[in-house]
């Protein structure tokens, strides 16, 4: 005998390619975000917007002379040049790049096109992604309030596109549910095709943004070894109710490290970028990257007393806006009590 086969998943690998109404719903609930793209000209201006628009209008004229991978800015620092294409991961300026030379865009213009590009993806992506690991029953609803909790978190919803500009990084954000969306795929199916289509995805996520691949890509990796030995359990039961050889089983499950095989995958994919920035790294002032404190993120992390204290009862940072309440936050700790004893109650 042998093991019963897992079903096979949908056959439309995202919603927008089938008429779904829930998820129309949640595209059209995600026009409130960009509200102030559709009632104002231009870009707000944030701290990053002009490297952004620089570097994507060099890109643009880059293409143009036939240089389609450029790894020099020629047109930056008054004509000296710049290797920001050579350290800093591309994908925002290759796509801006498309937008500006097809629909024959300005470069602020093409960045406006990316956010709703970014800010729709990452519906998409959460949507679905929500959908497959809450299953026909509760899926629809699961994706539509993951999807707006996605979208209208403050750090996506105001901080990236708006409040500062960053444009690859939002770009990241917005990958990223899809690229979970294809690792869970893979896991369930263990196919060539989806295992190729989670290395790309795994690939464009890190060409998006240095520091939110190597985030991003070590929490799809705890979120993976995570889900590995409930799989590993459901499949030993399986194969056990089937009346199987239990000889067998550890080789019957070799297709479950596919996901570590995508991760691989990418990462060669990829390499033309991240291995040049690794071996040449002496060759620039990467420490000019924390040479201020707000640039620093090692500035970032608190110590456990002021994580941990209780809020004020008087928050005098709400006067004058200079003082900062770091601590976690009551609702923050009932809210993760409240998840952990559910995790208990699984087990």
């Amino acid at each position: 005998m042998t093991a019963t086969r897992t079903p096979a998943p949908p056959r439309f690998f995202i919603p927008f390619l089938r008429l779904d109404g829930t998820f129309v719903a949640l595209l059209l609930l995600c026009l409130v975000a960009l509200r102030p793209l559709l009632l104002h000209d231009g870009l707000p201006n944030g701290p990053d917007v002009l490297y952004h628009t620089y570097r994507t209008a060099e890109m643009a004229r880059s293409w143009e002379q036939g240089v389609f991978l450029p790894r020099w800015a020629e047109g930056m620092y008054y004509g000296y040049g710049s290797p920001v294409f050579h350290y800093y991961a591309s994908l925002s300026y290759y796509l801006g790049a498309a937008l500006m030379l097809l629909l024959n865009l300005t470069a602020l213009d093409a960045l406006r096109w990316l956010i709703v590009l970014a800010l729709f993806l990452g519906a998409a992506g959460m949507y679905s992604f929500m959908k497959q690991q809450a299953g026909p029953a509760a899926g629809r609803l699961a994706g539509l309030l993951a999807g707006l909790a996605y979208v209208y978190s403050p750090y996506l919803v105001y901080t990236e596109p708006y409040g500062r500009g960053a444009y690859p990084e939002m770009l990241a954000f917005a990958l990223f549910p899809l690229v979970l969306l294809a690792f869970g795929r893979l896991r369930r199916t263990g196919r060539g095709r989806d295992l190729a289509l989670a290395a790309l995805l795994g690939g464009l996520l890190i060409l998006s943004h240095n520091l939110m691949a190597v985030t991003l890509t070590a929490l799809l990796a705890g979120w993976l070894l995570w889900q590995f030995p409930g799989d590993l359990w459901q499949a030993r039961r399986a194969w056990h109710t089937a009346g199987n050889d239990p000889r067998g089983f550890w080789w019957a499950q070799r297709g479950r490290l596919k996901p570590l095989a995508a991760l691989a995958l990418a990462l060669g994919l990829t390499a033309y970028f991240w291995l040049p920035v690794l071996l040449e790294a002496g060759e620039v002032q990467l420490t000019n990257l924390t040479a201020v404190a707000e640039l620093d993120y090692t500035q970032g992390f608190l110590d456990l007393p002021t994580l941990l204290a209780a809020p004020p009862i008087m928050d005098n940072g709400a006067i004058n806006g200079l003082l900062h309440v770091l601590s976690v936050g009551v609702p923050q700790w009932v809210l993760a009590a409240t998840g952990g004893f559910g995790v208990l109650a699984l087990l």
